[in-house]
């Protein structure tokens, strides 16, 4: 990733590309998800724009935003009175926060 984003820098936006999609390949034999893999992609889809592949950088972060819609749908409860947060009680009204 470094060196895609060394590239861009100097403006080889083509081999910066290679590196990011090498990068995405790596990540993708990696178990588990690797920390800086959003940044990765972020870097991917505005190299893609700048040279001008904007209908392939809108298709993936489509995608992209399609599988974080579900995952977040996953995680969070459909009602939210189901939430955990809406059964605890109300503060105290004599605790003070300073």
């Amino acid at each position: 990733m470094g060196t895609g984003m060394l590239m861009s820098g100097r403006r080889r936006q083509r081999e910066a590309l290679a590196e990011y999609s090498a990068a995405e390949h790596l990540q993708a034999q990696l178990e588990g998800s690797h920390a800086l893999m959003r940044q990765l992609t972020s870097w991917r889809l505005a190299t893609q724009a700048r040279l001008g592949q904007l209908s392939e950088a809108r298709r993936r972060s489509q995608h992209l935003m399609r599988n974080w819609q579900a995952l977040a749908r996953s995680v969070m409860p459909a009602r939210p009175s189901a939430s955990p947060r809406a059964t605890r009680p109300p503060l105290s009204p004599q605790l003070k926060m300073s």
